[in-house]
């Protein structure tokens, strides 16, 4: 048993021992950044390993509040794992996100105070973020490893239900009318049906971190993850334009729109190493420093900002010191 990123992720892997004259590797479904001191059992089918992990934490920032910049954040989700990628339903009594507190990354749902958390997704799926369907009924993802898209259902006995759509693509995001997909692609952002069936272009350039507009006539996007620029795309014509410049590069996601604007995470002018929350106002055309973010925020994994739909709460990811917890799989064959 040895870790390794060769197939593109740092995950488990088995070698058989001693080799053949074909040798034998074959990965793992246990997969995270730091996966470490393994140990097997040797009369039981058991595996025992630790992993260690950044303290990634959900929090809720309140716009309204007044006084200190410290007295308005409350932490809202939080596990012995990573608990980011939040996202608030449309009606803004549920939050979907990602944790590993299970062992691996999935998708889990919960109320808007961070309560009754239950875990959708599960062993097989490499989940991307999640985004709401209108009803605040489904919610739309890819498998990071596949690109393949798939909608978690809520049925009327409230279990959730995963199914494929049928379609690949990254970042998916339903329209404001439930009838359409749209999901970034290699070298275009694509329109799929809700219901399945084939994509068409909405433009022919790459999409990354999508977002879309309450009218659903624009769609907001990044188009590299280094990219420090957002961009935005009518739907009906394709024209293309730039919205807005100053991202923290690689955090193409770390910005929610709004009614008049976005919320987004840039560096904090005059600082190398600190960020801040910013305001940028549609009509005006201007940035605003609206607080100093606590700690700096892991470019790569956080996920989305997230605003509830009354725009008084922003859900955003903080980082703690590390630690680190051991995982018991059994069986393991």
């Amino acid at each position: 048993m040895f870790g390794s990123d060769r197939g593109g992720e740092f995950r488990l892997w088995k070698l058989e021992y001693p080799p053949g004259r074909t040798q034998r590797l074959q990965p793992t479904a246990l997969y995270g950044d730091s996966l470490l001191q393994i140990s097997l059992a040797r009369r039981a089918p058991v595996l025992v390993y630790s992993m260690i992990q950044h303290a990634l934490s959900i929090w809720r920032l309140d716009l309204q509040a007044k006084g200190a910049a410290t007295g308005r954040w409350t932490r809202l989700i939080s596990s012995s794992g990573q608990d980011a990628s939040p996202q608030y339903s449309p009606r803004g009594d549920k939050i979907c996100f990602r944790s590993d507190r299970s062992g691996q990354e999935q998708l889990w749902v919960c109320d808007s105070d961070g309560a009754n958390p239950v875990q959708v997704t599960h062993a097989g799926l490499r989940p991307s973020v999640a985004r709401w369907s209108p009803d605040g009924r489904a919610f739309v993802f890819n498998d990071a490893r596949t690109r393949e898209i798939f909608v978690a259902r809520l049925g009327a006995d409230g279990t959730w239900a995963v199914r494929p759509n049928g379609s690949k693509g990254v970042h998916p995001v339903y329209s404001p009318d439930g009838r359409w997909i749209y999901v970034g692609a290699d070298d275009a952002i694509l329109r799929i049906p809700a219901d399945g069936g084939p994509s068409s272009p909405v433009t022919n350039i790459r999409g990354i971190s999508l977002g879309i507009s309450a009218d659903g006539k624009q769609i907001y996007f990044v188009r590299e993850p280094s990219g420090t620029d957002l961009w935005r795309v009518e739907t009906a014509t394709g024209r293309i334009e730039k919205v807005l410049q100053g991202l923290v590069p690689y955090c193409s996601s770390c910005w929610a729109l709004a009614a008049g604007g976005i919320y987004y995470l840039g560096p904090k002018e005059g600082s190398l190493d600190k960020q801040a929350i910013y305001y940028h106002n549609f009509a005006a055309g201007t940035d605003k420093d609206l607080l100093d973010y606590p700690e700096t925020v892991p470019a790569i994994g956080s996920g989305p900002f997230s605003l509830s739909p009354d725009g008084r709460y922003l859900l955003c990811v903080r980082v703690h010191p590390s630690n680190a917890n051991v995982f018991r799989v059994e069986p393991f064959r």
